[in-house]
């Protein structure tokens, strides 16, 4: 069997200066075999992300250590569907890029907190094709148009816990604090008067 990898063994490439082919083409997640040699599990360009040689814990479905691109959108398309992948490589680049090179002082996350919080991008994704934008920096001056939509939960339609908008919006505004590594982050603070945490009810 394959030995499981705790630690990944990856690094982080300039993806904002990468051609999209060549992106596509590297690994994400890799183990390491009985004889030593490193195995590509996954890789960039993939449809889902598998991490489970960076998740140990037996105890949790396989599908909890996967992070799947099949997002379906309002517009009645998926994320993984031709019309957005500009969006898609948008999307895959801050949560690939605070995977490996977090912003300062911040730890790196371990794979399966990375998964939690990549799962929520849903909602701005989703408000992002209602508002016909295709990457994030047609964000622009707008992002606090967004709040009322991270406040509302996808499964009753009421709003969803402050912790949990906290987690939506912290992720806009890592588009900003990791701006120099993406190709189209924000060039200002999304809320320069405001907090995640304020904003999100704390």
């Amino acid at each position: 069997g394959l030995e499981v990898s705790v630690i990944p063994e990856l690094v982080w490439l300039p993806t904002d200066a990468m051609t999209y082919s060549a992106k596509c083409a590297m690994p994400v997640s890799r183990t390491r075999l009985p004889d030593g040699t490193m195995t590509v599990i996954s890789c960039y360009g993939d449809q889902t992300w598998d991490f489970y040689p960076y998740i140990p814990q037996d105890n949790l479905e396989p599908s909890a250590k996967r992070l799947s691109w099949h997002l379906t959108l309002p517009d009645g398309r998926l994320l993984t569907d031709r019309h957005h992948r500009a969006l898609l490589e948008s999307v895959k680049d801050l949560v690939w890029t605070n995977f490996v090179s977090p912003p300062e002082g911040r730890p790196r996350k371990m794979a399966l907190t990375l998964i939690k919080n990549a799962r929520h991008l849903a909602p701005l994704v989703r408000w992002m094709v209602t508002q016909n934008m295709t990457r994030f920096a047609d964000i622009g001056d707008r992002a606090l148009d967004y709040v009322p939509f991270a406040r509302q939960s996808a499964r009753t339609g009421g709003e969803t816990t402050a912790s949990t908008v906290a987690q939506r919006l912290f992720l806009v505004e890592d588009l900003f604090h990791q701006r120099h590594k993406l190709r189209d982050g924000l060039k200002a603070h999304p809320w320069p008067l405001e907090t995640a945490c304020a904003l999100a009810g704390f």
